[in-house]
């Protein structure tokens, strides 16, 4: 008997798939908990029409969080919060309160549960979060904390740190050129060095040679 499953059954089938099981595990159990509905045509012809409603809703959800991540993705909001030594603040900026910064600034509403990565912030300086806005659809949001000359000097030392990495990058990426290029210059120095004529071994056997022809006109002589 053919059924429609309408959730996950394990070792079966996913939610929406038709599968073939034994008419007894239907009637007696299947149909019953509503966990499956019978493949009748009728019944086909609706589980299609909702696949279509669903893959249509899905691709417009879709298209929602891409224009609003593009909306907040990579712009920043400032918290002005006091701290101690060594830049502890008095408490911590927590995924809610960057959750209602979005919404104040941008008009935005984001659950502060879709705020998956970078809270809370405990010190002043420069942090990003990452929103979790569909599947596969992530912004990343930069906030700055602290009084307006402790995040200048903490972007400041971003940038010092983002072009020192670059620079030592670009160091190792030359390093390893010029190490390609001179195992390569070696390779071809040793495979020009295999193939060019043993002259001086040609040499000695032309010496030997000679020899050996002397040696015979000698003996021929006596």
């Amino acid at each position: 008997m053919q059924v429609i499953l309408l959730e996950n059954l394990e070792g079966k089938g996913a939610a929406g798939e038709v599968i073939k099981v034994a008419p007894g595990y239907a009637r007696n159990y299947l149909l019953p908990k509503s966990i499956a509905i019978p493949a009748t045509d009728s019944n086909i012809k609706t589980l299609e029409h909702r696949r279509a409603k669903l893959a249509e809703k899905k691709a417009q959800d879709r298209e929602t969080a891409e224009n609003l991540k593009a909306k907040i993705d990579s712009h920043s909001i400032t918290f002005e919060a006091k701290s101690g030594e060594g830049g502890r603040l008095f408490g911590s900026i927590t995924s809610q309160d960057v959750a209602d910064a979005i919404q104040e600034h941008f008009g935005v509403f984001i659950d502060k549960r879709k705020i998956t990565e970078g809270t809370p912030i405990k010190n002043v300086g420069v942090h990003t979060v990452t929103i979790k806005i569909f599947a596969e659809v992530n912004a990343v949001m930069r906030i700055l904390v602290g009084t307006p000359e402790e995040i200048a000097a903490a972007e400041a030392a971003a940038k010092a740190a983002v072009e020192k990495a670059a620079a030592r990058a670009a160091a190792e990426a030359e390093a390893a050129k010029r190490a390609e290029e001179e195992a390569a210059a070696k390779a071809a120095a040793a495979d020009a060095e295999s193939d060019a004529p043993d002259y001086e071994e040609r040499f000695d056997d032309a010496e030997e040679a000679a020899a050996d022809d002397e040696s015979e006109d000698a003996s021929a002589g006596a």
